[in-house]
């Protein structure tokens, strides 16, 4: 959504400048507002266990996604090679 207003209403050279950054500041918002919504609630102790999970998980989902779309692009995972093969989406992703 935010995406689409910013095509709407941002110059050109604005948009293609922000690029990816835009969906990642969203999400960044998202947890940011999660993990005060969760600290005004709760003490510092239970705050700082629920940020360090918060944080662990996103961490855990962004590397599962960056490995998939490294084996899936470019056949390699920390340069090592896994498919001996080109796959399919090495023609969506490009190196």
């Amino acid at each position: 959504m935010v995406e689409i207003i910013m095509k709407a209403v941002a110059p050109p050279e604005v948009n293609k400048a922000l690029g990816i950054f835009i969906p990642l500041i969203v999400v960044n918002c998202i947890i940011l507002g999660r993990a005060e919504a969760f600290a005004s609630r709760h003490g510092p102790l239970s705050s700082l266990a629920d940020a360090l999970g918060i944080g662990l998980g996103y961490l855990g989902a962004l590397l599962s996604i960056a490995v998939i779309r490294e084996v899936l692009g470019a056949g390699t995972l920390w340069g090592y090679r896994l498919t001996p093969i080109t796959v399919a989406g090495r023609t969506i992703l490009p190196e």
